[in-house]
């Protein structure tokens, strides 16, 4: 789904609770802050978050799929999500997020004395690759890779995710709690790989989580229709893979729209549902909230001149964030 730069990730608080208390001595739900912040489009580099932490926070990365906006970027709508995600977390007291994307265009975040940038950029040297249809920045499918340059992009993202992990971990004295993936493909195989060999490491709390979105699961569907575009290939390889046969490396799953748990459990029916939980998508309610705007009074000075002359029948506004 697309969604607006101030939108927010929210799921139903009481599933939420129930799901990390299930894999953690972490009770506190860490998903369903609705609305804390809004999303900047991080042009200034310098998002609200708090570098002082204690060893008591709980630290979580992110392996975004798509960028975010910023330095002149577009971005399509699992990146502002994830964004979005990383606004709200590192608002929250006690919660440290740190995150990573691809781009063929963006650059890393500048360190500065008062500030560690909490994200960094996976360089591309061609456009982000894509499950099905077409993004705002590409049209690189999956599909378009041999096998030969599929493995070595997983393999490069898991070694520059550890890479950030590791010198996050030395940086702020304590180990990650939290990996979570966006997208049940390329970016799930690579956490479970990542979580596989971090806990072999020493870092036995850590657990793995993947946030569905959907597009791989429509990619998935029409390997499985036959569809000519998309030859069986990629669900057979996660399904070999095992990242979403159980529990063991994946610990919960979040969609955002009801019928993709079902969807899911088709491509995947050896995972529990009981561990698949829909996550609603909120909207930043102090950002979309009633200031005492008119039609009369304040329309007119977000129009074009010669659109102005358009105002003397309008009455309401219906405005959608999307």
């Amino acid at each position: 789904s697309s969604l607006d730069g101030s939108s927010a990730a929210t799921t139903s608080s009481s599933s939420a609770a129930k799901m990390w208390a299930r894999s953690s001595q972490v009770v506190r739900p860490l998903i369903g802050a609705a609305g804390l912040v809004p999303v900047f489009h991080f042009n200034n580099q310098r998002a609200p978050v708090r570098n002082e932490g204690n060893k008591e926070d709980v630290m979580m990365f992110h392996i975004g799929t798509n960028n975010w906006q910023r330095q002149g970027e577009f971005a399509p709508g699992s990146g502002i999500l994830h964004a979005s995600f990383h606004q709200t977390f590192n608002a929250m007291p006690g919660v440290k997020c740190y995150s990573i994307y691809p781009s063929k265009m963006q650059e890393d975040p500048v360190a500065e004395p008062d500030y560690d940038p909490t994200f960094k950029i996976f360089k591309l040297n061609h456009d982000i690759p894509i499950c099905e249809s077409v993004s705002p920045n590409s049209s690189y499918r999956w599909h378009s890779m041999n096998d030969q340059e599929f493995t070595a992009y997983r393999k490069r993202l898991e070694e520059e995710v550890c890479a950030f992990m590791d010198e996050i971990e030395e940086r702020e004295g304590k180990k990650f709690d939290y990996l979570i993936s966006h997208h049940a493909f390329t970016n799930a195989m690579t956490g479970a790989q990542i979580l596989e060999r971090r806990q072999a490491d020493g870092n036995k709390k850590l657990r793995h989580f993947n946030f569905v979105h959907g597009t791989a699961l429509k990619m998935y569907i029409k390997e499985k229709d036959k569809d000519p575009e998309y030859p069986m290939r990629f669900l057979k390889l996660t399904q070999d893979h095992g990242v979403f046969n159980g529990r063991e490396k994946t610990s919960g799953i979040w969609v955002n729209s009801r019928d993709y748990i079902d969807k899911f459990i088709d491509c995947f029916p050896t995972y529990p549902r009981s561990h698949a939980v829909y996550s609603q998508i909120g909207v930043n309610q102090k950002t979309f909230c009633p200031k005492g705007s008119t039609v009369e009074k304040d329309l007119a000075k977000h129009l074009r001149d010669e659109d102005k002359a358009k105002l003397a029948g309008v009455k309401q506004v219906v405005t959608f964030v999307g």
